[in-house]
């Protein structure tokens, strides 16, 4: 079988579980893929079992870099923490590359989900409208195809984006200046996406250290934006670290949902929709996932949010935090 060859920057983030980093390397191996450029990005330590860790993944990555060309290792000598080694993984990245697809280490991809980001980085690289690429697919059996919808729900497991629209990244913020300016209110015009997003940015005030989202701040950017991203129809990426584990920053009971999908193929030759035009319809279609798994949708937690909601806002008056 003839190999594809991936024409776009691949950035890999790494931490401390050798398992999930097996998984990947095997992932990539079995992808049939060559890569021009494949960076891997290994936060530091947070103390000395993380080191131990730490160190099995980067011997295990040299490895791995013996058998493939163009790899480049990105080792961060201290713990940056989640949101700080994506944002500043891409930034050096990008400062060398015009397109990147980023992945995580507890991704798993299909076999079509790289060529499937290098066609659409190309076929949308000068339209300014779109911010992201996603793998990732939730719709129901019934409405998947070989195709493509536009989406206002960037999902970044398994992505794709520009230098051009990276550079836009919003890296300050105030709530209160956002909610008077009214961006989200226009952009969704949907009660529960705008109250779902404004709890995730109600908790970037108040995150302790190292434990922000960085994707909740990309997100921010492409709704002051006006932008929109790219889903494919069928799912190309799925999330392998949804097992329960005592030092998981994120976990919900209702990730077991998210564990039944799979990776699928998709035919490029096949997609079609290419005129650019908001699918609100297959957007809420794909939002169901999210109110069905997103702990923020739990009924005690939409009613303490909705009680609380302009008393928190009004308390972050003059309030700002930086990413």
């Amino acid at each position: 079988m003839i190999k594809y060859k991936v024409k776009s920057s691949v950035l890999i983030i790494f931490y401390n579980r050798i398992d999930k980093t097996k998984n990947i390397l095997e992932n990539l191996f079995k992808s049939n893929n060559d890569f021009s450029n494949l960076y891997f990005s290994v936060d530091g330590p947070k103390n000395q079992e993380d080191n131990c860790k730490i160190q099995k993944i980067i011997r295990l990555l040299k490895m791995y870099k013996k058998k493939k060309n163009n790899i480049e290792l990105i080792i961060n000598k201290k713990n940056l923490g989640l949101q700080q080694n994506i944002v500043k993984s891409i930034d050096n990245v990008l400062s060398r590359n015009d397109t990147i697809i980023v992945l995580e280490d507890d991704h798993i991809v299909s076999p079509d989900f790289f060529s499937f980001c290098d066609y659409m980085l190309e076929k949308f690289r000068d339209n300014e409208k779109i911010f992201q690429i996603s793998g990732s697919c939730y719709l129901p059996n019934q409405l998947k195809k070989d195709d493509i919808f536009f989406t206002k729900m960037p999902d970044c497991i398994g992505w794709a984006t520009w230098k051009r629209s990276w550079k836009k990244l919003k890296r300050n913020f105030s709530l209160y200046d956002i909610y008077k300016e009214k961006k989200i209110q226009n952009y969704y015009n949907n009660l529960s996406k705008i109250h779902w997003f404004y709890e995730y940015l109600y908790r970037e005030h108040f995150a302790l250290e190292k434990k922000g989202l960085w994707s909740t701040w990309w997100h921010l950017t492409i709704i002051y934006e006006n932008g929109l991203s790219i889903n494919p129809m069928k799912n190309l990426v799925i999330h392998d670290g949804l097992d329960y584990r005592p030092d998981m920053e994120h976990y919900a009971v209702s990730n077991k949902i998210k564990k039944k999908i799979r990776c699928e193929n998709i035919d490029l030759n096949k997609i079609k929709n290419f005129k650019i035009i908001y699918n609100k319809t297959l957007d809420n279609s794909n939002f169901e996932m999210i109110k069905r798994t997103d702990p923020v949708f739990k009924l005690k937690n939409r009613l303490m949010w909705s009680l609380k909601f302009f008393i928190r806002i009004y308390r972050l008056k003059n309030k700002f935090v930086n990413i």
